[in-house]
This record gives structure tokens, C-alpha cells and sequence, in this order.
């Protein structure tokens, strides 16, 4: 007979951090063949409180071996040993290991693991994970070092719905690029997002204001940082909107004098990263993306043009612009503009969500 259970540290982790489960077997009394943590029947699933449908599993011991058009699957059964009593058996795994993606939300899971043909040796334990500001550079960190494609695309989901930032990161980038973009969300996290409130009570980076932290500065809400926003200003206002007009009229990239954003070569643009805006401007913006996506469809060499209306867009939110937005990026993929649809997804995908 096997007593079994399950340990994990920290049993109360922070979103990103690195979660060990050791499992433990002891016999209790004489066990001849019993089941190692190397037997093919090992099985680990993750279960979330008020997820009724089926938990996903791991199976640490079985592999698939492809051998020209065969895929054969191999489950060691022959992995047992005497145990007397007092014997242990103990094997532990990087839980993010094991279910990489099932980790990247906040919540309370349960993790059980069962060995044995008929899983007979079976314990559970439960686990909670929070999320927080200081979440933030863990991910960083996680997405900067990851291989898989999907999750680093899953990572960067979650990190863009936190902070707001990252609208230049793409997850299949070769690896330099995806390091500098990487570098750069680091340094607008350190510069400008640490320095803002978090909401622990939403799901997603907001316009408006905060309620007060909990002590621990974690919460089971994934939350996000709070933006305020500045004042464009009178003259700011329409010296944006006269560049916009003009545009339209007369396409180029010189037609938009900026560098980082439209205009800001004439514009004076407050260092807040999210300014408010008036309706005959987002007027103006609307229009803008509307025959950008005109100039899309026709397959018009303009994503440079592009990436600044969107850079200016992303510092001038408003809700009515998902819609266009989720159309430019449809056409912007068609013509050729890859950059440029990310830019517009992230964009999206960040949301511009308002308690103001």
C-alpha cells in the first residue's frame, strides 16, 4: 500500500512565477512492483475553480516517436520497483513545464496526479495564483526567454493586457528582433508603467482611476495599470487634425510630420503616454484609418505611413475605433503590410476599456 500527496511551492504564486509540484508515494506496508514516477501511467491534470469542463493533462512518460510515416506511441509500463515500508518515491516538475498556457491566468487550481494501471495511487493539492504589478517583469522575463511560438504569443497577450505596451512585439520574430522589442517594453514598463496605479479589481489596462490596493498588492484579478489622460490642448488639437486633413488630400509619409507619432514635429504633445481628444479629432482619426484602409486594399506602399497613424492612435484611444481598426488590419494583411496588422491587432487586443 502507498500513501500518497502532492507538494507545491509556492502553494500562493505570483502570475509568472515558476511553481514546483513534487509528488511523493511511501509505502505503508510491502510493495512488490509497484509503480514508479517513471511508469508510463503517470498522470498529472490541472483543474481551475468553476471550470466545469474536462482539466487538461500531462503525461511526463509518454512520447510519440515518428519513424518515416509512423507515429508510434511508447508508454513505459515496466517501471516498478520493491518497496519496503518506510520507502519513498519523490519526483518533482516545473509546473509551467507541464501546462505552460493553463498557467498564464490568475485563479485557484487543483492539481492531482494518478500512477498505477488503474490509477489506484492517487493525492491532490491545491494551488492559488495571483496577479499584481510585480507579475510584469516575471512575464517580461518569461517572454524573453521562451522557444514556443504559441506561448510566447500567449504571453505577450497577457503582458499587453496588463501594461498597455508592447504594441511592436511579435512573437514570430527572429530572435534579435524579439529580444529588442522585448527591450523596449522593459524600458517603458521601468520608465513610464511602474510608475502608474494598478487596478486589482479588472481584467485589462484601463483609462480612468484606481480603487485602493489590497495590502499584498496582488489580487485574483489579472488587473492592470490605470492611464489618466492629459490634455491635447486647443492648439495642439488642430495642429493634429490640419496634418491628418492634409494627408488625406496628399498622402505621403513626409505629409505627416512626425517621427514617432502624427505631427509631432509640430505638435506639442504632453509626455503623458494617453492624451484626450475631442470629437472632431477622433472624427479626424477615423477618417484617417478609413482611407488607410482604402490605400490597404488597393495595395499602396504605405505601412510606414501606417504605423504612425497608429502609433498616434494608440496614444488617443477611444472605443469607437476598434471596429475600423479589426478592418484595417484584415486589408493590411492582404496587401503586404505584416507590421503594420500586428501593430493594429495589438492594438485591439489591449482594448481601450474607460471607468472615467
Amino acid at each position: 500500500m502507498l500513501a500518497c500527496s502532492v507538494e507545491i511551492s509556492p502553494q500562493a504564486a505570483l502570475l509568472g512565477e515558476s511553481i514546483l509540484v513534487t509528488l511523493i508515494c511511501t509505502a505503508k506496508s510491502d510493495a512488490r512492483e509497484a509503480p514508479t514516477f517513471e511508469h508510463g501511467s503517470l498522470t498529472i491534470a490541472l483543474s481551475r475553480q468553476g471550470d466545469p469542463g474536462e482539466p487538461p493533462c500531462a503525461f511526463p512518460n509518454r512520447r510519440v516517436i515518428h519513424d518515416g510515416g509512423l507515429h508510434i506511441r511508447e508508454s513505459p509500463l515496466d517501471a516498478v520497483t520493491h518497496l519496503h515500508p518506510g520507502d519513498e518515491l519523490r519526483r518533482a516538475f516545473d509546473l509551467g513545464d507541464l501546462f505552460p498556457l493553463q498557467l498564464l491566468s490568475p485563479g485557484k487550481l487543483e492539481v492531482r496526479f494518478r500512477l498505477g494501471r488503474g490509477g489506484e495511487h492517487h493525492a491532490k493539492a491545491q494551488l492559488t495564483i495571483e496577479s499584481g504589478p510585480a507579475a510584469v517583469e516575471l512575464l517580461l522575463g518569461r517572454l524573453d526567454k521562451e522557444a514556443s511560438v504559441a506561448i510566447r504569443e500567449r504571453l505577450a497577450t497577457v503582458l499587453r493586457r496588463l501594461t498597455g505596451q508592447g504594441l511592436d512585439y511579435r512573437a514570430d520574430d527572429p530572435a534579435q528582433a524579439r529580444a529588442d522589442a522585448v527591450g523596449r517594453w522593459r524600458a517603458g514598463w521601468s520608465t513610464v508603467g511602474h510608475a502608474l496605479a494598478w487596478d486589482y479589481q479588472t481584467e485589462r489596462t484601463h483609462l480612468g482611476s484606481a480603487p485602493a490596493a489590497p495590502p499584498s498588492h496582488r489580487s485574483l484579478h489579472a488587473g492592470g495599470v490605470v492611464y489618466a489622460r492629459a490634455p491635447l490642448g486647443a492648439t495642439g488639437t488642430a495642429q493634429l487634425a490640419e496634418v491628418l486633413a492634409r494627408w488625406r488630400h496628399a498622402p505621403s509619409l513626409s505629409a505627416l510630420q512626425g517621427s514617432q507619432r502624427v505631427g509631432d514635429a509640430r505638435v506639442g504633445y504632453p509626455a503623458a503616454p494617453r492624451l484626450g481628444t475631442d470629437e472632431s479629432l477622433r472624427g479626424e482619426l477615423a477618417a484617417t484609418l478609413r482611407e488607410l484602409t482604402r490605400r490597404a486594399e488597393a495595395k499602396e506602399p504605405r505601412q510606414a505611413e501606417a504605423l504612425l497613424v497608429l502609433q498616434t492612435l494608440a496614444a488617443l484611444p477611444s472605443p469607437s475605433f476598434l471596429g475600423p481598426l479589426q478592418q484595417f488590419a484584415s486589408q493590411a494583411r492582404a496587401a503586404g503590410w505584416s507590421e503594420a496588422a500586428s501593430v493594429a491587432d495589438n492594438l485591439v487586443e489591449i482594448g481601450f476599456d474607460s471607468n472615467e
